[in-house]
């Protein structure tokens, strides 16, 4: 496999921040750092649609003393809905009925169409779900296992969260500036997204 492009289990759930780039698969060249790849997820219930982004992941789990209390419960639940059903690994002691719920409640909204896209009612209710836990933008729309926010700048929300492989390296002001010269004619294409495994 092309290791510029992939999205690992062990990375998700995560926030990617960068270019919605459809089906187009971008390789990493040479000069490009680790942290910059394309991420490319399933969905779309059987059809298994790619959803590719070029840009850089934040793992939920690399980043829980980011949140506005701990959200240890919320990687788990997002762990349990992916093929494996497993926890997501460091996300520490938690309390198993508040991750039950959380997985029932992630899963109820996210499959009551396999493979369409979530309502506003949908919209609303994952906006409550993570406004517990974490300071994110509202979100614009989603499909099964990926969320896609509304337009913002992303250094508000994740300045200092971790990258994924890129040892003491966090989102910051050059990180950002590389994500929007992907498309020099279209900086704002930049947009924030949330992923998770996906158990189709």
């Amino acid at each position: 496999m092309d290791d510029s492009t992939f999205t690992s289990p062990a990375m998700l759930p995560a926030i990617v921040i960068g270019v919605a780039k459809g089906r187009t698969r971008t390789r990493r060249g040479a000069n490009q750092p680790r942290w910059l790849r394309a991420w490319e997820h399933q969905v779309g219930g059987p059809s298994c649609t790619p959803f590719c982004v070029h840009g850089c992941a934040l793992p939920l789990a690399a980043n829980l003393d980011r949140g506005l209390q701990s959200f240890g419960p919320l990687v788990r639940a997002f762990a349990r809905l992916g093929e494996s059903g497993s926890d997501a690994p460091g996300s520490g002691g938690t309390d198993e009925a508040e991750i039950a719920n959380l997985a029932e409640s992630i899963s109820t909204i996210s499959h009551r169409g396999s493979g369409q896209e979530f309502t506003p009612p949908d919209l609303l209710d994952t906006d409550r779900l993570l406004a517990r836990y974490l300071r994110v933008p509202l979100v614009y729309d989603g499909i099964e296992g990926a969320l896609t926010f509304a337009p913002c700048d992303p250094l508000e929300y994740f300045g200092g969260w971790r990258l994924w492989r890129a040892k003491e390296r966090s989102y910051d002001i050059e990180v950002d500036r590389r994500l929007r010269a992907l498309d020099p004619n279209a900086p704002d294409r930049v947009r924030v997204f949330l992923l998770w495994e996906n158990s189709d």
